[in-house]
């Protein structure tokens, strides 16, 4: 029993034994204080509410710009770039002086995300202007039925209409339009959208579009046959008669059938001739040697 305590007390001496956590000192990250260059504009800062311009200018207090080629010296601001140097000097009106600054940056393409909103919608105002109206008979049935959406769409907001009479109003177009009401004629488009249906009628008391009783619906044309193109420019000799030909065809072929056959018949019955003689010699001469025969004896 003591043998098997001492090997037990020895078992557990070698027990593994979970290394004890060393504790790191945590690092105190030091914040750097910002050192104010230019103080003027700490205050040209605060005389603007468009947040972003006002970032950019309390940023050029503490000696940063936008860009590296501007720069400012006692009250003047500038663009410094190769041999070409523009400055401005501000005024002394704080908030005059702000206007300056941030019309000076975007004169050399420093914008605010509004400006450059902006200035996308004035480019995209500007190119549906240059661009050419559409032609209704020119889109295809995508672009037609996106047209007539956002035409309902604006008549809704336009009239206050409500659901079930933006339905009856789609409706009433697309009517118009496969029953030849509305066509090129009277569908006035414009670059992106459709201007107007000339014709289309609206109540105010029962709240109804309609179309105009005195719109005539386009009629539709009657297209007669014609004969072929090709006969204007080649003779009669030319144009080809497959029918005419192939009878033509037929009986020449027949015909020559019956030549063939006849002449068939006529050397079978040469030849039939021919072997009938033959015999009729053979039965001669064998009565004649027998005529000879007899004489001799």
């Amino acid at each position: 029993m003591a043998s098997n305590q001492n090997y037990a007390s020895l078992f557990t001496d070698f027990s593994p034994v979970a290394p004890k956590a060393k504790s790191t000192p945590k690092k105190t990250r030091k914040t750097k204080t910002r050192e104010v260059i230019h103080p003027i504009f700490v205050t040209y800062a605060s005389k603007t509410d468009d947040s972003f311009w006002s970032e950019v200018i309390q940023d050029i207090a503490y000696g940063k710009f936008p860009k590296k080629t501007f720069y400012y010296r006692d009250g003047v601001i500038g663009h410094k770039k190769g041999a070409k140097d523009v400055q401005v000097e501000l005024a002394a009106n704080n908030i005059e002086a702000t206007s300056q600054i941030i019309a000076f940056f975007r004169s050399y393409g420093v914008f605010s995300p509004e400006d450059e909103e902006n200035a996308h919608q004035t480019r995209l105002q500007r190119r549906v202007e240059e661009a050419p109206p559409l032609i209704w008979k020119d889109q295809n049935a995508n672009m037609r039925e996106c047209l007539i959406d956002s035409f309902v769409q604006n008549l809704q907001e336009q009239f206050e209409l409500s659901r079930a009479e933006k339905v009856k109003l789609a409706a009433l177009l697309k009517k118009g339009i496969t029953e030849r009401y509305f066509h090129d004629g009277n569908i006035a488009l414009s670059a992106n959208s459709i201007l107007e249906f000339r014709g289309l009628l609206w109540d105010d008391e029962t709240r109804e579009f309609s179309i105009d009783p005195m719109l005539q619906p386009l009629p539709v044309k009657s297209y007669s046959k014609k004969a072929p193109v090709y006969q204007e420019f080649i003779g009669k000799e030319c144009i080809p008669r497959f029918n005419e030909d192939w009878a033509k065809f037929c009986v020449t072929f027949n015909k020559a059938c019956e030549k063939n056959l006849r002449r068939g018949a006529r050397q079978a019955a040469q030849e039939a001739n021919a072997e009938a003689g033959d015999d009729l010699t053979n039965t001669t001469d064998v009565v004649s040697t027998d005529a000879t025969e007899r004489t001799n004896d």
